[in-house]
């Protein structure tokens, strides 16, 4: 016969169902800081030698972001492939201070239009000079070079490229070439439709947000 349930039985339950306290290499970057076709560039290492990489395309944050190399870290322990997050930005990386603007969901009326304004002014003081520094003419030229140190001083025979955002272009780019073999492109922002997507020649997995007006 069945036991009558107790008072402590949820809490029981809810202590089993509690994640784990995240380790120090969740938290902790762990890779080290290269040079890679001339220019710096994090690398992430797996356990065991490899001829696979992943080439991660940072996004506005540039490639000392926190949250960025600890994904690098993670992919290189979990799939086992050299994963490095090259810097190709031209000067430094927006401020991380901005996320909690730039994801803010104002929840009145008034609100909504204060957060328009200071949006406005960040796109003037910080997105437009950030976009200026970092056309494409004044990127796309780097990753070549990336792409031959991997591959003649690095051994790696199958490369993918990962692109996060504003690197989503680039992965999607770098798709239309022989530079790689696959491609991964989240949310890719400054796409150019239908031109970009129809040149793709490589595997692609696009994962795009429902809602975007610049593109991903």
């Amino acid at each position: 016969m069945a036991s009558e349930p107790t008072e402590t039985q949820p809490a029981a339950a809810a202590s089993a169902a509690k994640p784990a306290a995240p380790s120090a290499e969740m938290t902790t970057p762990t890779g080290t800081e290269e040079r890679l076709g001339g220019i710096n560039t994090y690398f992430a290492r797996p356990a065991q030698p490899t001829d696979k990489a992943l080439l991660l395309i940072h996004d506005i944050f540039g490639w000392t972001y926190y949250n960025t190399r600890l994904i690098a870290d993670r992919v290189a322990r979990e799939v086992g492939c050299l994963v490095v997050v090259p810097d190709l930005l031209n000067g430094p990386g927006l401020p991380t201070s901005l996320i909690p603007v730039m994801t803010e969901k104002p929840a009145t009326a008034w609100k909504s239009l204060t957060h328009g304004a200071r949006m406005a002014g960040i796109g003037l003081t910080k997105f437009m000079p950030f976009m200026y520094r970092n056309r494409i003419s004044t990127v796309q030229h780097k990753l070549e070079p990336i792409v031959q140190d991997l591959r003649s001083n690095h051994a790696v025979k199958r490369l993918a490229a990962h692109g996060y955002c504003w690197g989503g272009r680039y992965s999607i780019l770098l798709a239309a070439t022989d530079h790689i073999d696959v491609g991964i492109h989240n949310h890719p922002s400054l796409v150019n439709f239908p031109t970009d997507i129809e040149a793709i020649k490589k595997p692609c997995l696009l994962l795009c947000a429902e809602v975007r007006a610049c593109g991903g």
